[in-house]
């Protein structure tokens, strides 16, 4: 991968949400390294895009509701 290996600073989006992944909570603390989103009742399956911080843009389709999913920067 051309970022950094945690993704930090990583768009993403997920219908119309948007996350930016950071473990930053605030000072002098952390929080868990991932983002979340909670869709309600979307309706599966969501398409996920990914802007790593190198400017390498992602599409993952087909993602199903109620996942872990691992995304990894494509090279």
């Amino acid at each position: 991968t051309r970022s950094n290996r945690d993704g930090i600073g990583a768009r993403v989006s997920v219908n119309d949400q948007v996350r930016i992944m950071t473990t930053a909570a605030g000072y002098a603390s952390s929080s868990h390294a991932g983002v979340h989103f909670g869709l309600g009742g979307a309706r599966a399956p969501v398409t996920v895009r990914v802007e790593w911080p190198s400017g390498v843009k992602q599409v993952v389709e087909k993602v199903e509701l109620n996942r872990v999913v691992e995304i990894k920067e494509e090279n």
